[in-house]
């Protein structure tokens, strides 16, 4: 089988645009934890014992010493390692493949060459183009053993430190290359397979490493000389021995052939109507002509306590993390092989903490407590006992839990909330989930802890034949936690330590007391601050420099992680403003009448009041005599709106609860959203554009922190960032290119 060149390309899809910038693989990289182990450790750690004690030392000693010095990595070096591998059968069956990975690094002076070990029975059975897809053990090779080395300085936590003081600032970009370009190709074979865990080795000069990479992170081996020892050899002859499941695949994730019944059947569903959405068919449509992502039957138990499994075929995923390290999570619209229909599914590597309930186990919590707009249960699971293990192997307190690989199915395949076609729509929306989250809290005793934009969607439900009425569906439930009651009859969680939410939506009362447990009313803001995004990003209005607000507002915080200042001094301020003018939406005559330019202002008002209130409860208590603090009739006051600054003290502690008092439930705030449905003058097309509504592409201040992160809970699902080439396989489009 000959060699080929296999350039890696950033690219959009039809339906996720692409926000996944090389700037961001550094990033990506640099979060990953490493754990360094001997190399005797790591054999008997991640390696079948019966295989590896199989092989005979003697006869490997110098398998490699042939290959010649030639100063870098190129596809000369790897010829030469193939020939050597081939010429002592240590990988009978498999080929060793050069690949040009032109985004893997941004070292002009470092080789892109990289390889890759394949079956040739898979490259024989699949296209050319899905070679990400088959990729089974990667290499890299750099020519110096230290100055190319990023593990040769490793702190306490297992992250990589680049020293800054070594005089030669060469070396230092030298390994930011190496780790960066390491970490991709360990990137893209996650994201294009399905996999538990995966092999690399990184060959430096004429030493080497190993690597084990899983969802915790990676375990590498100390340095070991490769030509004048048999390690490296009798790892290759091991691993080319060992099964797919040994080798890190994930076996209830089977890869569908192009000339296959399941692809067949694939190709027919999405060309004609099947039970479900115009919309899901037109996903899954899109999602299996893409060349470079191969087509997939999932494996997901039922969730009834049986061994029983059902299956879903699947293409390339909806949205797909970015990050190597944690949760990973894929979205993808299936097709249910049983129901025969469109489903969502979500493939997740959930963090194994036994407070956390499974999603699956909510949603069909709340479904049995009669709770509305939520997804519809269809079956979940936990898979094959598919865990992380690197993190048994760390000192740090960093990698304490393990991941553990888990699907769910749902009935119902959702627009993101960005994809609403006009202001009163939004708010219908957005009502829809405020009454959700109500009876979940009232009904199931479950606070749902993470409301954010993209947890938020819209779902077309069928009301007669051929019309359907779009209506909100709050998902994403795997941080629910338990409801108790608290001071003043308010409802409210305990939040679990390390998962408390979506940064950019969060109240400023829990950004600023992290410890605190999230009240109903911290969730009723949540819900201001994604109307409050969504209204800005899609709707005209009078705000100059939208994106630097946007970043300000939603993104920054300070180093300790608490709100930035924008958010709380509007939140304060309660006067919802900006730059000392009203914040208007729609330009045009008719925009005083806009639902959102009456509706917001009166939330913020609300919200407002809960922290005039909290201030007021601050002063009591430092001064107890509330006489004290009155001047002349009047409080001057810097943390309280500015109507209340000089009223009586009485007076406005009364204004406050009043309003405080509206916050202890949802009945108010989603009947005041519901006041703003019928009947109300609706500006013509009021909406300017579907967007990216959290304000993640704005050119970010470097003093400011922008993450939109689940606080601690590793990441959330963004963009597709991998593609690998824009080649597109006959086979394939030739049937998906007929109009339907």
């Amino acid at each position: 089988m000959g060699h080929y060149t296999n350039k890696f390309e950033v690219r959009p899809t039809a339906h996720v645009p692409v926000v996944f910038k090389k700037t961001t693989f550094f990033q990506a990289t640099m979060n990953t934890t490493f754990v360094r182990m001997s190399l005797d450790d790591f054999t008997r750690f991640f390696l079948p014992m019966d295989l590896a004690a199989s092989h005979r030392p003697r006869t490997l000693e110098d398998v490699f010493l042939p290959i010649p010095y030639t100063g870098g990595a190129s596809v000369g070096f790897y010829a030469a390692l193939e020939r050597c591998i081939d010429k002592t059968n240590l990988c009978p069956g498999y080929a060793l493949e050069p690949i040009e990975n032109d985004s893997a690094c941004d070292n002009a002076s470092q080789s892109n060459i990289c390889a890759a070990l394949v079956y040739e029975d898979d490259f024989a059975a699949a296209d050319e183009s899905l070679g990400w897809a088959l990729h089974r053990l990667s290499f890299l090779r750099r020519p110096h053993c230290t100055r190319d080395d990023p593990f040769e300085n490793l702190d306490n936590d297992g992250k990589v430190r680049i020293p800054r003081n070594t005089g030669r600032r060469t070396d230092e970009a030298r390994r930011t290359a190496t780790l960066q370009h390491l970490t991709t190709q360990a990137r893209i074979m996650f994201s294009h397979q399905h996999r538990c865990f995966a092999f690399s080795v990184l060959i430096l000069g004429e030493h080497a490493r190993l690597v084990r990479w899983d969802r915790a992170g990676a375990v590498v081996t100390d340095k070991f000389e490769y030509k004048h020892t048999p390690h490296l050899a009798s790892f290759l002859h091991t691993f080319a021995r060992m099964s797919p499941e040994q080798q890190g695949a994930d076996v209830t994730a089977e890869l569908v052939d192009f000339d296959s019944d399941d692809f067949r059947l694939m190709l027919e569903v999405a060309n004609h109507d099947v039970n479900g959405s115009s919309y899901a068919r037109d996903l899954f449509h899109e999602s299996i002509q893409e060349p470079d992502w191969a087509c997939w039957k999932l494996r997901v138990p039922s969730g009834d306590g049986s061994e029983e499994s059902r299956e879903f075929l699947v293409g390339k995923p909806l949205f797909l993390a970015n990050e190597l390290r944690g949760r990973a999570t894929r979205g993808y619209v299936a097709f249910d092989c049983l129901g025969e229909r469109f489903v969502f599914l979500k493939d997740v590597w959930r963090v194994s903490f036994p407070e956390l309930q499974q999603e699956g186990d909510v949603l069909q919590t709340l479904q049995k407590a009669g709770v509305k707009h939520i997804p519809t249960f269809i079956c979940h699971g936990d898979i094959d006992g598919q865990r992380s293990l690197t993190q048994e192997h760390a000192t740090s307190d960093r990698l304490a839990s393990a991941y553990v690989h888990y699907r769910l199915a749902v009935e119902e395949v959702c627009r993101p909330l960005g994809h609403h076609r006009d202001g009163q729509e939004l708010v219908g929306i957005v009502a829809d989930c405020v009454e959700a989250h109500g009876q979940a809290v009232e009904r199931a005793g479950l606070m749902h802890c993470d409301i954010s934009a993209e947890n938020i969607l819209i779902f077309e439900k069928p009301v007669l034949q051929g019309v359907s009425e779009w209506r909100g569906i709050l998902c994403d439930w795997e941080l629910s936690r338990p409801v108790h009651d608290g001071p003043n009859s308010m409802k409210e969680a305990v939040r679990f330590q390390g998962a408390t939410g979506t940064q950019a939506y969060m109240s400023v009362h829990s950004l600023d007391h992290p410890d605190s447990p999230i009240t109903v009313a911290d969730e009723l803001e949540s819900f201001f601050h994604v109307l409050f995004n969504v209204a800005l990003n899609s709707t005209e209005n009078n705000i100059p420099n939208l994106e630097e607000f946007l970043t300000q507002y939603f993104h920054s915080c300070p180093a300790d992680g608490r709100c930035g200042s924008v958010k709380r001094t509007a939140m304060i301020d309660g006067r919802f403003m900006h730059q000392d003018v009203p914040i208007m939406f729609a330009d045009s005559a008719e925009a005083s009448q806009w639902p959102l330019n009456v509706l917001l202002p009166i939330l913020a008002a609300w919200f407002s009041a809960r922290y005039a209130l909290e201030h007021f409860k601050d002063i009591m208590e430092s001064n107890r005599d509330s006489n004290k603090m009155a001047k002349k009739g009047g409080i001057k006051l810097r943390r309280v709106p500015p109507l209340l600054r000089y009223l009586d003290f009485t007076v406005a502690i009364t204004w406050c609860r009043d309003r405080v008092a509206q916050l202890k439930t949802h009945d108010t705030m989603r009947q005041l959203l519901q006041i703003f449905l019928p009947g109300v003058t609706q500006p013509a097309d009021d909406k300017s554009s579907t967007v990216d509504y959290i304000g993640r592409n704005a050119q970010q201040d470097s003093s400011v922190s922008t993450t939109n992160r689940k606080r601690s809970l590793e990441e959330e699902p963004v963009d597709l960032p991998l593609a690998k080439r824009a080649k597109y396989l006959p086979a394939r489009t030739h049937h998906l290119k007929n109009d339907r």
